[in-house]
């Protein structure tokens, strides 16, 4: 005779359904984190570009801008 297996759960409906509540509460809130990334992402992608785009310009005008940089760093320490 072969082994059968019985398998008994209890589950209690309202824990289900307020566990399926969680889940769809932390689906929404992990896609505004994703909205928010992509956002930052595309912010901080543009901030870059123009970065390089100044300092192309600066280099084509022969504005020095390195001193600039360093000061500027220098005086964000000290805060």
């Amino acid at each position: 005779m072969d082994k059968q297996y019985l398998i008994v759960e209890l589950v209690q409906p309202e824990k289900v359904a307020a566990l399926r509540e969680q889940v769809v509460g932390l689906e929404a809130q992990l896609e505004d984190w994703k909205r928010r990334y992509a956002d930052l992402e595309m912010r901080f992608g543009f901030e870059c570009y123009l970065n390089n785009e100044l300092c192309d310009l600066c280099r084509e005008s022969g504005v020095s801008f390195r001193p600039a940089l360093e000061r500027a760093r220098r005086e964000g320490e000290k805060q």
